[in-house]
């Protein structure tokens, strides 16, 4: 049985160093029109990385250069800087968010291809995120402010002389400049969702009978006034008006870029009431009974606005509901004729106020529950075992386009005992979608693959220790002196027939992972190995170092989908191709690697790939709300990041000519995963 080392084992051999992944230079055949339009989108980008820095040296300058002019109208006196300092911000906000502005208006006009590659949402983001930064910025000039009034702790006040200033002026502008590249600064995602306007659509569909039975149970605040009538004055009520019958007639629902739209039109609502009214002069004729109301041609235009919360969840609100009832009728049951018509025109259009006013309440009221309680199951951490899990919180808020909602997650894995350290390396940016056809598309970047072997061999997992009892009877060399010696003589140097550990232990960032188009999924996974010689039998020694390799094992991959007890799963699994070996120490003389090279391949083959293929086969589940599954799922792998299609094989890769686990199409493409697939849901009781 092969053991797992601890996290600080007994036996230490020497340090092997950390080498860097090889890196495999692979040639990606494009078409010339994919590589112009690949050209423009970085131009765009690179316009704004300039434009972000021409930003953020503004507003570094402009603070800096305001608290100069400040400081030189005074240079030897007593000065209090909170004045001062709220100047420059007040500067350095307006020329910021000018520039900002400005530079977002001239892309943005100048080319369509910067649209799809930075969205105008993601722009004005940036610069609203400049509200925070001076917020910070004026929390330091109230801290400046007080040292310059109070001294340092003297309770004298600071002078300003010629060397302070220039070493005050050169700090101020670091720390702006600090801040303000720090503001720059957000992750590329590892996980990406978009839902289109087809899945909206579906959504639409599956919301609007729930929404319909929701307001069955809408009721309108009791109503009262008075009015003249024939028989003198009275005062007048409506109460208990409640709905009885909804129908919310036709309904759209498309996304835009200021939020997602939804549309009602042609609704109409029933309700009933409890009529009274009573004359104010003797002998006080009073009457009651009950009416009909029909409030018909009703629409309602609002917008759903996705946002982030401050724990990094995403929350739904809607900023704007307009429309109501452009027709009311009202059917009385007792009472005299002119009763009908003083509370027809009269009431009718009071009736109407009121309805209006409550259904954008509770239409409002209605979806953000629903929405937020549904977003509320989606996870944004997903516990895997005893080791690791993944962390999928929003790295930013979500954005809409006209086409789709788009929402960012972290997509990495980390470890359970130090679960908000991230891994030392990033994601690669992840392409927005185009020629979206189906409802929801998920992007995988390979930063989450990536991470993975960095998560596990933080946690210890990635190390075992074989000894001879663990290999088999059968195999070709034993993990003795006397087997092994044959290949490394050295050994027998030390001990004739003594038998030996062999520890495994990945390096920090073990895995790396490249998808092409030609080749498919490939990886290499490094590890490091120590042989250690146990003192003869019935001696007390301790064991000796005898030598360290570095064993980097390629193979390739494939990816596939499953659904477990209504959950979605993406696993993978690692066919072996071959180990290349190097030597790192050696106690036992020269080594040659070449020698040992069989017996390796035949042990990563037969040991090593077949315990990784244990868990990565299992996969994770993907983080959907609860109810959600998948329909006809299409996988497609393209360059950095995983897309699945059901009940098919791969006419164009000669690795998969038959079903892969699962039924899934694999298509290989450029880079990444990506999962098209349409949706279905069930709403929880």
């Amino acid at each position: 049985m092969i053991k797992e080392m601890s996290n600080n084992p007994t036996k230490q051999g020497p340090k092997i160093p950390n080498t860097p992944h090889p890196q495999r230079h692979i040639i990606i055949p494009r078409r010339a029109a994919v590589l112009t339009s690949n050209l423009n989108v970085v131009k765009c980008q690179c316009q704004c990385v300039c434009g972000t820095f021409s930003l953020n040296f503004t507003l570094s300058l402009s603070l800096s250069l305001s608290l100069f002019i400040s400081l030189f109208l005074k240079p030897t006196k007593p000065i209090h800087l909170s004045l001062s300092l709220s100047l420059s911000l007040s500067l350095s906000l307006s020329l910021s968010l000018s520039l900002s502005l400005s530079l977002a208006h001239v892309r943005l006009c100048t080319t369509s291809t910067f649209l799809n590659s930075f969205p105008l949402s993601q722009t004005l983001s940036n610069s609203l995120k400049l509200s925070q930064t001076l917020s910070n910025s004026l929390k330091l000039s109230q801290t400046l402010s007080h040292f310059f009034s109070q001294g340092n702790g003297s309770g004298r006040p600071f002078v300003m002389t010629g060397s302070n200033m220039l070493t005050l002026l050169g700090l101020t502008f670091v720390l702006s400049l600090t801040t303000t590249m720090v503001m720059a600064t957000d992750g590329n995602p590892g996980f990406r969702v978009c839902l289109t306007n087809k899945g909206m659509d579906y959504a639409r569909e599956v919301e609007m009978p729930i929404l319909a039975q929701e307001l069955q149970s809408l009721t309108i605040p009791d109503i009262s006034g008075s009015a003249k009538s024939p028989v003198g004055h009275i005062d007048y009520d409506i109460s208990n008006i409640k709905a009885s019958t909804v129908n919310l007639g036709t309904s759209a629902i498309d996304s835009q870029t200021d939020g997602i739209h939804l549309d009602l039109n042609s609704a109409t609502i029933g309700l009933t009431a409890h009529w009274h009214y009573r004359e104010h002069s003797w002998p006080h004729v009073s009457d009651s009974g009950s009416v009909d109301i029909s409030a018909e041609d009703i629409s309602i235009n609002l917008v759903l606005d996705v946002g982030m919360s401050s724990s990094h969840e995403p929350t739904i609100s809607i900023p704007s509901c307009s429309g109501g009832v452009h027709k009311i009728d009202l059917k009385f049951h007792g009472g005299a004729s002119w009763l009908y018509n003083l509370f027809t025109g009269l009431i009718g259009d009071t009736v109407k106020d009121a309805l209006n006013k409550e259904l954008c309440s509770e239409i409002q009221k209605e979806l953000v529950e629903t929405g937020n309680k549904l977003l509320s199951t989606l996870p944004t951490t997903v516990d895997l075992d005893d080791y690791a899990e993944i962390n999928f919180e929003l790295i930013q808020a979500p954005n809409t386009t006209s086409t789709y909602l788009l929402t960012s997650h972290r997509g990495a894995f980390v470890t359970k005992s130090h679960n908000t350290t991230l891994p030392p390396f990033n994601a690669a940016p992840v392409p927005y979608p185009s020629n979206v056809t189906r409802m929801f598309y998920l992007f995988i970047d390979e930063y989450l693959a990536r991470s993975a072997g960095w998560a596990y061999q933080q946690a210890g997992y990635l190390q075992w220790v074989i000894t001879n009892n663990d290999v088999p009877s059968g195999f070709p060399v034993q993990l003795t002196t006397a087997s092994l010696g044959q290949l490394v003589p050295g050994l027998l140097n030390v001990c004739a027939n003594c038998t030996m550990d062999m520890h495994l232990a990945a390096i920090e960032d073990p895995l790396a992972i490249q998808i092409n188009a030609s080749t498919g999924l490939d990886l290499v996974l490094t590890f490091n190995i120590s042989t250690y010689i146990n003192p003869p039998a019935g001696t007390n020694g301790t064991d000796k170092f005898a030598f360290a390799l570095q064993a980097r094992i390629f193979g390739d991959g494939t990816v596939h989908l499953y659904t477990n007890q209504d959950t979605e799963y993406i696993g993978a699994n690692i066919s072996f191709v071959k180990v290349d070996l190097a030597v790192v120490d050696s106690a036992v003389g020269n080594i040659d690697p070449s020698l040992l090279q069989d017996v390796m391949n035949v042990f990563c083959q037969e040991v090593i790939v077949p315990q990784l293929n244990k868990h990565i086969t299992q996969g994770f589940p993907i983080p959907t709300v609860n109810g959600l599954t998948f329909v006809g799922p299409e996988t497609w792998l393209h360059k950095g990041t995983t897309t699945t299609n059901t009940m098919h094989t791969n006419p164009h890769s000669p690795r998969f000519g038959t079903t892969i686990p699962c039924a899934h199409q694999i298509v290989f493409g450029d880079g990444y995963v990506r999962i098209d697939t349409d949706i279905s849901y069930t709403p929880s009781a």
